[in-house]
């Protein structure tokens, strides 16, 4: 398993002693719940699960707003007890993807937030009988730490949590929820902000939420998604590609404000980004791959290390 090989690899470079490197194996999509993830138990931590998923094809999984598909949304759900179960069958701990919330002490102003939500969360996760949860700064470690002691007591873990029967994981058409003018907005900040941030190397905290890759991603394909399946908003009219065009103008143009000429460059490269991965007649995998080779690879005819 690579993940054993790569801990070995690590494990002869440094004076730790063999079994103290572990790896982690999310699960980004449904298609790894299905099968078994977990290898060499000498090598792996357990595994972790992120809602990233790839129906975009589909008509019948055309998904509402991302705001609205939640892990408490019954695919959702199924794809949680799934993990749980698969990892503690083979003696691997699970482990809960991070909230996107943020809370207040400790952390950045950008990344600022009441807790409640997270909170919610990891409290949601102790009870789905995770063994741990990720978080997105060591601010929130304490957080984390209060729920899952609640109910895990002196107890390390929950492996002795056993999941036998699973909901449906394709029970897309029962998650609740509408495409909104408003989601399709949000959808295209987010995506333009993160790409922004991450061309300048630097994290991104739209709206007070602390967004990652993965979040970016699945703005930017339910945006695409939208587009093919020629959605029709709640509020009146259709996600079109002059509708979105002109989203993105207005906040490429917003964004373009008070910045200096480095500022307003980075701007625009990632609207071209956007509009690239998002708008084309085809979905790229990931935006990152197209995105690092033209805009922060290294340099044709440079010489030296790229790191």
């Amino acid at each position: 398993m690579l993940s054993a090989r790569s801990t070995r690899t690590k494990e002869n470079c440094t004076p730790l002693a063999r079994g103290r490197c572990r790896a982690l194996s999310r699960w980004h999509t449904v298609s790894p719940s299905h099968g078994e993830v977990v290898g060499d138990r000498s090598s792996s931590t357990g595994v972790a699960g992120r809602r990233q998923e790839n129906f975009e094809r589909w008509p019948d999984f055309v998904l509402p707003d991302r705001s609205e598909v939640t892990m408490t949304a019954p695919f959702m759900r199924a794809c949680t007890e799934l993990l749980v179960s698969t990892s503690h069958r083979r003696g691997a701990h699970a482990i809960g993807g991070m909230a996107v919330c943020s809370s207040p002490a400790g952390i950045p102003r950008s990344m600022r937030q009441p807790s409640t939500g997270v909170r919610a969360d990891k409290r949601r996760k102790a009870g789905d009988g995770f063994d741990g949860s990720g978080v997105a700064h060591p601010g929130l470690v304490a957080i984390c730490r209060e729920e899952f002691d609640v109910l895990l007591v002196d107890r390390p873990n929950e492996l002795d949590r056993l999941r036998d029967a699973v909901a449906d994981l394709l029970a897309i058409d029962k998650t609740p929820g509408h495409v909104a003018a408003a989601g399709l907005r949000s959808n295209i900040a987010v995506a333009r902000c993160y790409v922004d941030a991450w061309l300048g190397r630097r994290r991104d905290g739209a709206g007070n939420v602390a967004e990652d890759a993965a979040t970016a991603e699945i703005a930017r394909c339910q945006i695409w998604q939208w587009l093919d399946h020629a959605t029709p908003l709640a509020n009146d009219g259709t996600v079109t590609d002059e509708l979105v065009r002109s989203i993105l103008a207005e906040k490429l143009a917003r964004l373009k404000v008070d910045r200096d000429s480095d500022g307003r460059e980075r701007a625009g490269q990632a609207a071209r980004i956007v509009e690239d991965t998002a708008l084309g007649e085809d979905l790229p995998a990931f935006f990152t791959t197209g995105a690092y080779a033209r805009y922060l690879g290294p340099r044709r005819g440079s010489s030296g290390s790229a790191c």
